[in-house]
């Protein structure tokens, strides 16, 4: 039996993550997620391990290159959320969430673009942690008219 169809006869998410450790363990990663982090990773691969497993290494080197990216906190990003240049109350009928991004009123005294991009990023990573919109995915809707920074 390959590895692909061994990662997919497992049943439950117990079952999953459990699994998903033993391999964490023996490629010597050194972190600490919780249960519902490590679901996200499987459930973008559509419940084969071993994919998640890379996925998992390709985040694992991508916070080692950006650490900004991995240290993202609610108060990091504070500003910017307080600004409202994101929302993400809907879903479509189908469950795809939805966020807008409404940077018409951008100003660069308050936030960079920068600060924006990190605020997008914290945003996306609350909204893909949510299980639904790990099945349903999320699609964003850009709205930049009449946006230019300040000079």
């Amino acid at each position: 039996m390959n590895n692909n169809a061994k990662s997919r006869i497992l049943f439950n998410d117990n079952e999953l993550i459990s699994y998903f450790r033993v391999l964490i363990k023996e490629s010597n990663i050194d972190l600490s997620m919780s249960d519902e982090l490590l679901m996200c990773f499987i459930h973008a691969r559509k419940g084969d391990v071993h994919r998640a497993m890379k996925l998992l290494n390709n985040y694992v080197r991508m916070t080692k290159q950006y650490p900004k990216l991995a240290q993202l906190c609610p108060l990091r990003v504070k500003h910017v959320l307080d600004s409202h240049f994101f929302a993400s109350p809907h879903r479509e009928q189908n469950g795809c969430r939805i966020l807008l991004i409404n940077l018409r009123k951008w100003d660069l005294r308050i936030c960079s673009l920068e600060d924006i991009f990190l605020a997008l990023v914290f945003c996306f990573q609350r909204l893909v942690s949510e299980l639904e919109t790990q099945t349903n995915v999320v699609l964003s809707r850009p709205m930049f008219r009449n946006c230019s920074p300040p000079r």
